[in-house]
């Protein structure tokens, strides 16, 4: 009897708490102030110096651990109730699940999923970012194929793999960070993926993970793109939980590096989100575009495109689907495609600066 009332009391206590979260984050301007900026980057500067100086992903551990751990209880409930020896009845699985879910989600927001509801890096620039009037999508995939083509020829490569990788985009976010303070980047937690051909398999180039404060990077990935992926994830460790938002920090990281590999990923990755962008409205001008990159821009588009059928597999399209789901769920209605909504961010901040 005593179980059964813990059970419900430990229910209660659960929605309750997820309850209290929810009501928080309702408030943008409160989220910004108290969290964002004020609670979070003193547990990313904690989390980071706790696990940033290992030279593998804790994090990547963690989840292969409890991964393995959910599926031997799963299997052990599943062999005591075929054999009729389960201890345990269908309420006390219930609530210890609601439980634990509850513990997950509660960590998860109080560790970084809060800054989905902050008000963000427009708001910080006071950009005004709204819908592309017309003229205005043709005229930026214009001048992001310029900077594209101009960055391909004098880009410096080297060895863009860790540690080099990891310091050169350190370097970015020191430069960025003497303009624009709140992305001082400091203490360092970058690594790479343990499981990067998995990666390749299940689609994603980079992760950030919000229980250990470790950005990780896909090395496996055409090699050209890891700046820009690299960037963008340190963007996720700063706070900035939308994808778009990611992308548009990690190309004002870019544009202040004064490094050529980096400018030239950022401009060419974002160039190929305004050119699919253009394509909906415009396809001829949009082929025209891909026609007039520069000969080493066409070389990388092909190793990328050639990448994304290696790996295309049931896997992928599964996984997209979830992550989508999981997009759209955490205030990002454009789902995936919110990754493309960033040239939205660059608009309104060329509209403010008058230049990308």
């Amino acid at each position: 009897m005593k179980s059964v009332h813990f059970s419900r009391l430990r229910v209660v206590l659960a929605l309750f708490s997820v309850a209290g979260v929810r009501w928080f984050s309702m408030d943008r301007d409160r989220v910004e102030h108290w969290y964002s900026t004020g609670l979070y980057p003193k547990l990313a500067i904690f989390f980071r110096t706790l696990l940033g100086w290992l030279p593998f992903s804790a994090g990547d551990l963690i989840y292969l651990a409890a991964l393995s751990w959910l599926l031997y209880r799963f299997l052990r409930i599943f062999m005591n109730w075929r054999r009729g020896t389960a201890r345990s009845s269908v309420w006390e699985l219930v609530s210890r699940f609601i439980w634990i879910a509850a513990i997950i989600y509660i960590y998860f927001n109080l560790a970084w999923g809060l800054n989905y509801d902050r008000r963000g890096i427009a708001a910080q620039l006071g950009l005004n970012v709204e819908t592309a009037r017309p003229g205005q999508l043709d005229t930026l995939a214009d001048e992001l194929l310029q900077k594209s083509n101009e960055f391909s020829w004098t880009r410096r490569n080297g060895d863009l793999r860790d540690p080099v990788l990891k310091s050169r985009a350190i370097a970015a976010y020191g430069r960025v960070a003497s303009a624009y303070s709140f992305l001082k980047y400091q203490p360092v937690s970058f690594k790479n993926s343990l499981y990067g051909l998995l990666g390749n398999y299940m689609g994603y180039s980079g992760y950030y993970n919000p229980f250990t404060g470790e950005a990780q990077v896909n090395n496996r990935i055409p090699r050209f793109s890891l700046p820009f992926v690299a960037l963008h994830e340190i963007a996720h460790q700063l706070g900035y939980a939308k994808e778009n938002e990611a992308n548009f920090v990690g190309y004002l990281a870019a544009k202040s590096s004064g490094d050529s590999a980096f400018m030239y990923a950022t401009y060419f990755e974002f160039f190929l989100y305004a050119n699919s962008a253009l394509y909906a409205t415009d396809s001829l001008k949009a082929r025209k575009n891909l026609n007039a990159l520069s000969d080493p821009a066409k070389r990388d588009l092909a190793e990328l495109r050639s990448f994304s059928v290696r790996y295309e597999n049931p896997l992928d399209r599964i996984i997209d689907v979830f992550y989508d789901r999981y997009l759209r769920m955490n205030k990002q209605p454009a789902g995936q495609a919110t990754y493309h909504t960033v040239i939205l961010w660059l608009i309104a901040y060329k509209d403010k600066f008058r230049e990308i």
